[in-house]
């Protein structure tokens, strides 16, 4: 018999059997909630956006001011008072929708981040950091192709 031959003293482990034994990211799971929730978020500016648009469009049909001078306007003149609620309203919608879109780019930023981290971390499963990276740095683009879709509709 063979002397030097040593019995394997465990289990024999496959490469399968390893990477189910890994756990998934918690950085790639926040990475991926975090990308969810800044859709959501996202969705919500593009609707405040859309809102905005719709009463300057609005008002640039029922006063003599144009669309683009609605826009470029701080105070309305010579308009009944529910035209310079609805101005008002307009400008309100419009400035939350521009606040919202800076806090969910650090939303972004800070799930991509993650997401980074997570899948560069060999100890754990990648999914999840896969996933949130993906999301992060898809959506954020798209939305921001959709928003200057939506505020430049009007002028075409």
């Amino acid at each position: 018999m063979n002397e030097d031959y040593q019995t394997p003293r465990g289990p024999y482990h496959t490469e399968w059997q390893e990477v189910a034994e890994k756990k998934h990211s918690v950085l790639g799971i926040i990475s991926t909630i975090l990308a969810g929730v800044m859709f959501l978020g996202s969705v919500l500016s593009i609707i405040l956006l859309v809102s905005a648009v719709g009463d300057y469009v609005a008002l640039s049909e029922e006063t003599p001011y144009t669309y683009d001078q609605l826009t470029d306007m701080l105070v309305i003149d010579g308009v009944t008072q529910e035209q310079a609620d609805t101005f008002g309203a307009a400008d309100l919608k419009f400035g939350l929708s521009v606040i919202l879109a800076f806090v969910l780019g650090v939303g972004y930023l800070a799930g991509l981040i993650l997401g980074i981290i997570g899948v560069c971390n060999a100890n754990y499963k990648r999914l999840y950091s896969i996933l949130g990276l993906v999301g992060n740095a898809v959506l954020p683009v798209f939305f921001f192709i959709v928003a200057i879709i939506i505020f430049s509709a009007p002028l075409m």
